[in-house]
Order: C-alpha cells, then sequence, then structure tokens
C-alpha cells in the first residue's frame, strides 16, 4: 500500500512537470508577440497543493518560475514585468505548499479521529445539524442494527426502529433523546437508554454533546451508548438478594432473638444461676449484632443504589440520643457514655432513623476500641447553618496509615486495633451523613484516642419532606 501511495505520488510528479513543459512550450512557440501572464503557470502549483506534499510543491513552483523566466527571455519583455510574473508565481507558490500542508494536516487528524472512533468498543454516532446519521463506528451498528434506509430516515424517524426506553420502561418522546437534546445545544452525560431490537433488549448509558464550530455555529451532535446491559442484570441479581437477606435471614434472626429474651425472663423468673441468666444474654447480643451486620449490608447497597428514601425533619439531638441510649442498654456499655449537648442546641434537619444508625456505629466504634471504664464523650455545637457532632473516645487511636481510609467499605485498620465486624459501619456513616448533605471526618494520634465529627445541616421549618 505504502508502496502504491508513493508510486502514484511520483508519476503525478511527472504529470505535473509535463504540463509545465506544455505551458512553456505554448508560451515560446505559439504566442511569440508577448509572455504569457502568471495564470497558465500556476496552474500546475494548484493542482500539487492538493495532490502533492509541500516539499514537491515548492519544486512545482521553482520550475514553473524557471520556465516562465525562460520563456521571457524568448520575447521582447520589460525586467520588471518579468519580474512581477516570478513574484506572482512565487506567491501562489508559497500559499499552495500551506494549503497542502493544511490539507495533510487535516487529514492525518481525520484519520486518527476515524482510527479512534472505529477501535472504541462503545457505540459511537455522529449526527449531522439536521439529525442525519453521518458516521457510526462498528459497535454501534452491531448494538443498533439500522439498515442503510434506516439511517436516511430523520431522528423522529428512526425512534420506532430502536423503541428506545427510559430506565422507567417508558417511551422517549423524539425531542428527549439525546441527539435531539445535543442538536439544542445540550450536554447529556449518562443517561439511561433501553432499546429494543427485534427480540433484544439492550440497556444503554447514552451522553451526548453539540458539534459546533470555533464561532459557535452548530454543526452536528456525537452520541455514546456503553451496553450496560450485564451491569443492569447484576443489579436485578444483587437487588434479589437485599430482598433474600432482609427478609428471609432477618425473619428467623428475629424470632431467635424473641426466643432468647423470653428465655431470659423466664431464667429469671424461676431464680435460677447468674451464669444461665448471662448465657441467654449472650444469645440476644449475638442475634442483636448479626441483625446490624445484615442492616449495614442491606443500607449499604441501598444507599449505593440510590435507593435510599430520607424522612427528613427537624429533630432534637439530645432527645434522640437519650431514647436510644435507654433502648440499648443491653447491647452497649451506655453507662460509659456521657452526653454533652447544650439545651439551646437548635434542631438538625435529618432522618431521625438514619442519624440513630450513625450514633449506633460510632458509639459502637468508639466502646469498642477503648479500654473499658474509660469514658466516650458526645459533643455538639451550632455554627453557621450547621450542626457538629462529635464522638470523643480515650482508647488506642487510629494509625496514620490507616486514618485517610477508615470510611471505605469492608476496610479493616492494621495495628493494635481488634479487627471485629465487617468494617462496614464507618462507611455506612459516611454515606449516611453525605446523603443528608454533610460531611464526617476522624482526628485521631495512636495511644490518644479518636474523635469522629460529622455535620448537619439546622432544620429551617417543622415541615418534613422526602428525599431521595
Amino acid at each position: 500500500m505504502r508502496q502504491e501511495r508513493t508510486y502514484g505520488r511520483w508519476m503525478m510528479l511527472f504529470l505535473l512537470v509535463l504540463l509545465d513543459v506544455g505551458v512553456f512550450l505554448v508560451d515560446i512557440y505559439f504566442i511569440p508577440e508577448n509572455v504569457l501572464p502568471p495564470a497558465p503557470y500556476v496552474i500546475p502549483v494548484l493542482i500539487s497543493a492538493y495532490l502533492l506534499p509541500p516539499s514537491l510543491v515548492a519544486a512545482i513552483t521553482a520550475l514553473s518560475i524557471a520556465f516562465q523566466l525562460t520563456a521571457a527571455s524568448f520575447h521582447p519583455t520589460p525586467l520588471w514585468l518579468v519580474s512581477l510574473y516570478a513574484a506572482s508565481i512565487g506567491l501562489v507558490g508559497f500559499l499552495a505548499a500551506a494549503l497542502s500542508h493544511r490539507t495533510r494536516r487535516e487529514a492525518a487528524t481525520a484519520a486518527q479521529l476515524d482510527s479512534t472512533i472505529t477501535s472504541m468498543a462503545d457505540a459511537v454516532v455522529i449526527y449531522g445539524r439536521d439529525g442525519e446519521i453521518l458516521r457510526m463506528n462498528p459497535a454501534a451498528e452491531r448494538m443498533l442494527g439500522l439498515s442503510e434506509e434506516e439511517r436516511r430516515l430523520p431522528l423522529a424517524g428512526r425512534l420506532p426502529a430502536v423503541q428506545a426506553e427510559t430506565e422507567e420502561r417508558k417511551p422517549i418522546e423524539p425531542e428527549d433523546t439525546p441527539p435531539a437534546r445535543a442538536l439544542r445545544g445540550e450536554t447529556v452525560r449518562g443517561m439511561v437508554v433501553v432499546l429494543h431490537r427485534g427480540e433484544r433488549t439492550i440497556w444503554t448509558s447514552a451522553s451526548a454533546s453539540p458539534i459546533c464550530s470555533p464561532d459557535g455555529t452548530l454543526l452536528g451532535a456525537v452520541v455514546t451508548l456503553v451496553d450496560i446491559t450485564k451491569r443492569h442484570e447484576l443489579e436485578e441479581q444483587r437487588d434479589d438478594l437485599v430482598r433474600a437477606i432482609s427478609h428471609d435471614l432477618r425473619n428467623p434472626l428475629t424470632a431467635v432473638q424473641g426466643q432468647a429474651q423470653l428465655l431470659q425472663r423466664l431464667l429469671r423468673g424461676m431464680g435460677v444461676e447468674e451464669r444461665m441468666v448471662r448465657s441467654a444474654e449472650a444469645i440476644t447480643i449475638g442475634a442483636q449484632r448479626m441483625n446490624a451486620m445484615i442492616l449495614d449490608l442491606v443500607e449499604s447497597t441501598r444507599l449505593e443504589a440510590g435507593q435510599l428514601r430520607l424522612t427528613k425533619r427537624p429533630t432534637n439531638l439530645r432527645a434522640l440520643l437519650d431514647g436510644l441510649l435507654d433502648r440499648s442498654s443491653g447491647v452497649m456499655e451506655v453507662e460509659r457514655i456521657r452526653v454533652q449537648i447544650p439545651a439551646d442546641l437548635p434542631p438538625v434537619d435529618a432522618d431521625p432513623d438514619r442519624l440513630e444508625r450513625v450514633f449506633t456505629n460510632l458509639l459502637t466504634n468508639a466502646l469498642k476500641y477503648s479500654s473499658k471504664g474509660s469514658e466516650v464523650v458526645v459533643e455538639a455545637v451550632a455554627t453557621d447553618g450547621w450542626v457538629t457532632t462529635s464522638v470523643v473516645d480515650r482508647g488506642v487511636g487510629i494509625s496514620e496509615e490507616d486514618l485517610p481510609h477508615i470510611f471505605e467499605r469492608f476496610y479493616r485498620a492494621k495495628g493494635t486495633r481488634k479487627t471485629e465486624g465487617l468494617g462496614m459501619g464507618l462507611y455506612i456513616a459516611r454515606m449516611l451523613i453525605e446523603a443528608h448533605g454533610g460531611r464526617i471526618w476522624a482526628e485521631s494520634h495512636e495511644g490518644e484516642g479518636s474523635r469522629f465529627s460529622f455535620t448537619i445541616p439546622v432544620a429551617v421549618s417543622n415541615r418534613g419532606t422526602d428525599t431521595d
């Protein structure tokens, strides 16, 4: 292929030289009275601008000037006119070389772009300003399966061919499709579009952007489609698993916990040994801990899938904590927890159940990693429309190596800290606080304890709202 291009280039150069020679011969033999003007001599130069590289354009230009000057010697032509003609040919040659360079650079860029689009695993479709399809890469051809006739249809006419639907499986109106929005100047990112081709159903993540000239004129649009069918199938499997965990595992666990609590009361009423009562308590505590781990798994899955609903309302932190500690006396060492929350602290805008989950995870963590008998303090202060709450312990602390990672899912701190649980508690706390619009962080020094703090916005009204 490269040899063929080289042969073609030299053949074209040879033909242009012959054309130059022909103009020269016409000049000296058929028009003896006056030298030809520059126009005939620049014809080979102009042709070379589109067919040859700049170096050969310069060679053709030099040859044309040489022939023109030689022809001038056969005619009684003033020197100034000859010089003007030669300068004109030279100027045209310079512009032709520049045009050749630009044409070849644009051709190289177009080839690189074409190669990039062709090699992409995701579907790429380029539309003209009227919605016509200008270019589709092989991935798009396989995904959409449009025939040549369907490609020539207007944008709205192609929609029935793919039966595009939203994530909620509702038909997408023609004006709401990613290419239509991009042709209106909008940028679309990650829009879920469900396509139907025959018996195939393809879940895609569509992104689209307008193509504009440097002066802002709309030239068309480019759309990319990422096949997320397998991811969607995995998400459905995950949802099925979450339903199984939350129902099939928690129901028998609730029965175990209830029977263990009943056994505790019976044993106390019978006046049996304290050792047997503590054994029944251990069953209850173990069931509660297992239930907490199941809740962590379910909660994290819902958070990551964007399925968690927050029922926000003005919430009194002190009252929430007092209620939590009263209900947790059999599970946590609540006697070690000291609450230092001012009475005039404003209510926060939060979902009480989710905020209680945050406190449970932070307090459990603080009690677990601090020595028996040491105090865990809960503090809160309001500043600039936010309430900052801190849980402070005097435990083993967290190493500098672990500190940046403790809010990551399944992360287990190394060093002197015990590694109990799934490593989900702090991750769940972070996700829940961020869902409220706040942030959470930790400060710690090994051997001196830790301070976990988070922010929640102050409530601005007494009207509850539901948010996703």
